[in-house]
């Protein structure tokens, strides 16, 4: 190729990455050939990068995101990273099952619905993920998750939005207290009873919340319909 380098991707915990995702058909086959690293390899992700390896060039996230973005402002000039995520990976066939039984379950169909994604954990703002709880930051959460489905809303309106996020009671605040989920009840009440509603309504799904998603680096489930 032009470059003259070749892109590995290693990702061992909890699992191999290709127990989640794989490469696409046509796509950037990033899998590591067996035998290829003695195992135990220390490949220094934690650690400056001052390494001279002549076959793996190790960046951390910190240094690639600023030029990464230049890249995009300054070459493309829109963000291509949903382009090249799906260059680089399609889930598994055991993960797309479980996709796929989730949006049956949901009664969610391929361009029809919208998404949010709350990441509330995230180490920002006095965030501390290892001390995290629910109540202790409420009013903040409330406020982001908030915005996040107005914003969903306002892209697609009257579709359906399915919510996730690394803190269930996040989600279930979403579904069962927010002022979202009493207006949808709400509405919904009206139409049995024959009354008036209002045309935009927002309904709010999820899969089971009822445990903790732990985040892939600190979680034990090794398997991808798990």
């Amino acid at each position: 190729n032009k470059t003259r380098r070749v892109l590995l991707v290693k990702w061992e915990r909890p699992a191999p990455l290709e127990t989640f995702l794989v490469p696409p058909e046509g796509g950037v086959n990033w899998t590591v050939p067996d035998g290829m690293f003695d195992e135990g390899t220390d490949f220094g992700l934690r650690k400056k990068e001052t390494r001279e390896d002549k076959i793996v060039s190790v960046i951390r996230r910190d240094s690639a995101a600023p030029i990464f973005r230049k890249y995009e402002i300054d070459e493309v000039g829109y963000k291509i990273y949903h382009e090249i995520f799906r260059l680089l990976f399609k889930p598994s066939d055991a993960l797309a099952e479980r996709v796929h039984s989730t949006m049956s379950k949901l009664e969610l169909t391929p361009s029809n619905y919208s998404s949010v994604h709350l990441r509330v954990k995230y180490p920002v703002s006095g965030i501390n993920e290892k001390e995290f709880t629910f109540e202790k930051h409420k009013s903040q959460i409330i406020g982001w998750a908030t915005n996040a489905v107005n914003c969903a809303a306002e892209l697609h309106p009257n579709s359906t939005i399915y919510v996730s996020s690394d803190n269930n009671d996040t989600v279930g605040y979403l579904l069962e207290e927010s002022h979202f989920a009493q207006h949808f009840l709400e509405v919904e009440k009206r139409r049995r009873e024959g009354l008036h509603s209002p045309p935009l309504v927002i309904k709010l799904v999820a899969r089971d919340y009822s445990q903790e998603n732990h985040h892939v680096e600190f979680s034990n489930n090794k398997e991808a319909e798990g």
